[in-house]
């Protein structure tokens, strides 16, 4: 679960460029059932610069790829690259970890307090905008950090 924000426009031109990049898993179509019943939804965005023949055989594979299930952050993140290379000046890459911070499974007694009384992770000595607590270990820690880092966190 997650958002993204933007102008109605943009965000319709977004869902339309995500919607190029899905491609059928024929392993999971046929479970889809009918109806509301569906079972997985059955298409995945093929990963940036993948070749058909590359996609086909990760999909193929036993196991499958992990990644040939629907994921959000893979159409994203293909998104991202595909306007980076194509040299877009609104696309900014947070390199540092200025911007967001993924928690993922880092503990909470990991975080310290920088001079300006912000919790920032010693290893990029940054202080990010957006603290994005990703998975269920993670999700566990939000009311620990929020505790140990009072008025930090809305």
């Amino acid at each position: 679960r997650g958002v993204l924000m933007g102008r109605k426009s943009k965000m319709l031109e977004l869902v339309a460029t995500f919607e190029g990049f899905l491609r059928e898993n024929p392993v999971l179509k046929p479970k889809r059932g009918k109806g509301a019943n569906w079972g997985p939804f059955y298409k995945v965005c093929k990963p940036f610069n993948m070749t058909d023949a590359a996609w086909e055989d990760a999909v193929a594979a036993e196991p499958p790829r992990t990644w040939t299930k629907y994921d959000d952050q893979l159409c994203l993140n293909r998104y991202m690259i595909e306007k980076a290379q194509a040299r877009d000046l609104r696309v900014k890459f947070d390199r540092d970890g200025t911007l967001l911070h993924t928690v993922g499974g880092t503990e909470p007694d990991t975080y310290r307090l920088d001079d300006a009384n912000r919790p920032y992770w010693p290893e990029t000595k940054k202080s990010p905008c957006v603290w994005h607590f990703n998975n269920p270990i993670c999700k566990g820690y939000m009311k620990p950090m929020i505790a140990k880092f009072p008025g930090a966190f809305v």
